[in-house]
């Protein structure tokens, strides 16, 4: 058996804790299930919502089924009042006391303009009443009007162009296109009679297709458009938006509310009235009384916000998961970096003890060489339990009750290096220190110990065979400053701050054959910090590295003299 290895070793290929492995896809199954419950959840809401609108859709075509019913009724009154008798009167004669039959009816038809039971300006003075025979394509004009006699030219070819049209209906509506008798689009409400030579004669008269829009609107709170029972009594225009709009785009009648109609449905009145088309919607905010559960709200920004939640938490999962990673990295460097600290030592001792034991070793010389490797390298051990320990119960944050008290830091400094000096002896080193005299500090010796040695060792560690290790104490106010520098490589800029974290090595010391755990200078930065302290390091004035630890010092008596005296005590080879 190899000296030391009864140690544990870890295989790198097995850093990670038991289980790690199967993190990933359980983070992916997660993220996968979360999108997919997302996407279900966005699937419901969508269909809730198409099934309510669709169901507002269809209240909307029975709104506009409903009122296009209600205007068809009123229209046919309108023109059974207006225009009834034209057939008749045709046919009858002309009353006593007109001087005419054509006469007779435009006279009766502005009476009944006149009676009409709504405020309709416009279509109680209507722009232009006409008398057009069709086969001849000839209109004549009754009264005042303002209309060319080029526009009853082409009213009379308009009108002979839907000769089939006209002469399938009584009376009806026709919609004539923009500029054909007047400036906008025209309405031109007829009756139409036939003579006894076959011939059509259409009594009228023509206003702009808007003005149509007087009369439906007296006509729209007439009588609900969706059920009582479903409405109670509120009034249409809080519920729908009706729309009802010419064969040319134009608008003869909007409703007064205020909301968008996407939802609408549309119905066409019956032929006779076909220029009009009729269009309602239920505003948004009614359905949650027409429909169980209303309209739902998009749930999209909040399942998009879950969504990103558990996205941000499986980052952070695979983040812990790289920093388990790293930290089993760690530990593996750490049993590793321990066990090769301990094996060295290890098998020193058990070497010279073996040859002590087996009587090889003759001469009282050898025997005093061997006793005195033993106790050096036992003290290296012990060396490396102490900072192990004390590194555990650091960590377990035991050590936050330090007792501290008031050092003498020359003593303290020249019983360091005579318990260090073997350590510095067996790689050809030399150690010179320098301490301001009657300088005191206050803190706990023990850790004031570990902290020097550990700096002391971290100098040997990695300095060259021959170097001069220079250890200076002195006075700053009130505060004493420790300072060791070696003539190594030095410490690189870009990592002076990483050395004081636990289990960290330098890059260029991990794969080199110096031992090293990566606990000493983090034992040292921790004890500092807890005895009121600071540690940093920089470069050497001669190259190497130059370690400074800073801790609170006992304020100074008033000097007798002016003059400083120092001692200096070298400890070489």
């Amino acid at each position: 058996m190899r000296p030391g290895s009864f140690l544990p070793s870890f295989d790198r290929r097995r850093r990670l804790l038991p289980g790690t492995t199967l993190l990933v896809p359980l983070l992916a199954a997660t993220l996968g299930l979360a999108v997919y419950l997302g996407w279900q959840a966005i699937d419901a809401v969508r269909s809730h919502r198409t099934a309510a609108e669709s169901a507002l859709r269809d209240y909307g075509r029975m709104a506009a089924w409903q009122y296009a019913g209600i205007v068809k009724d009123e229209l046919d009154g309108v023109f059974h009042d207006l225009m009834s008798d034209v057939p008749r009167v045709r046919r009858t004669g002309r009353p006593n006391g007109y001087r005419g039959t054509d006469e007779w009816i435009i006279a009766e038809m502005r009476e009944e303009m006149r009676d009409l039971r709504c405020a309709c300006p416009t279509l109680r003075d209507p722009a232009l009443v006409f008398k057009a025979q069709i086969e001849s394509r000839q209109t004549t004009a009754f009264g005042e009007t303002s209309v060319s006699a080029g526009a009853l030219t082409r009213l009379a070819d308009a009108l002979a162009e839907r000769y089939d049209e006209l002469y399938r209906h009584r009376y009806a509506v026709v919609s004539l296109a923009p500029g054909t008798v007047l400036d906008g689009a025209t309405a031109v409400a007829y009756a139409a009679t036939e003579e006894q030579d076959g011939s059509i004669t259409l009594f009228g008269f023509a206003t702009p297709v808007a003005a149509w829009g007087e009369l439906f609107d007296s006509w729209f709170d007439r009588a609900p458009l969706l059920p009582p029972a479903i409405t109670g009594d509120l009034p249409n225009d809080s519920l729908l938006h009706v729309i009802v709009s010419g064969p040319y785009g134009e608008i003869v009648f909007e409703s007064t509310a205020s909301f968008s109609p996407a939802l609408s449905a549309f119905d066409t009145l019956v032929h006779e009235f076909g220029p009009f088309v009729v269009g309602a919607a239920v505003r948004p905010d009614a359905a949650a009384r027409l429909i169980i559960g209303g309209l739902p709200q998009s749930k999209l920004p909040l399942i998009l916000g879950l969504l990103l939640l558990t996205v941000l938490v499986g980052f952070a999962a695979l983040f812990q998961l790289a920093r388990e990673r790293q930290l089993a990295r760690l530990r593996d460097d750490f049993v590793s970096g321990v066990s090769h600290e301990l094996r060295t030592p290890l098998a020193q001792i058990r070497m010279f003890a073996e040859l002590q034991e087996s009587g090889k070793l003759r001469s009282e010389e050898d025997r005093a060489r061997a006793i005195s490797v033993i106790h050096r390298e036992s003290r290296r051990l012990t060396h490396l339990v102490d900072n192990i320990l004390r590194f555990s119960r650091l960590r377990r944050a035991i050590a936050t009750r330090l007792l501290r008290g008031e050092i003498q830091v020359d003593s303290a400094v020249h019983d360091l290096i005579e318990g260090f000096q073997p350590l510095a002896n067996a790689r050809g080193m030399a150690i010179e220190s320098r301490v301001d005299p009657g300088l005191a500090i206050v803190a706990n010796a023990d850790a004031l110990n570990q902290m020097l040695l550990n700096m002391l060792d971290n100098a040997v560690k990695y300095g060259p065979r021959g170097q001069v290790i220079a250890l200076d104490v002195e006075r700053r106010r009130d505060t004493a400053v420790f300072t060791i520098q070696d003539q190594g490589p030095g410490i690189p800029a870009t990592e002076r701050r990483r050395i004081w974290d636990p289990y960290y090595r330098l890059g260029r010391d991990r794969e080199s054959p110096a031992p090293g755990t990566g606990i000493g200078l983090a034992v040292v930065a921790q004890l500092a910090e807890l005895n009121g302290g600071g540690v940093s390091v920089d470069d050497a004035p001669g190259g190497g590295a130059r370690f400074t630890l800073r801790l609170p010092a006992v304020p100074a008596s008033p000097p007798l003299s002016s003059s400083r005296s120092t001692d200096r005590q070298e400890v070489g080879a």
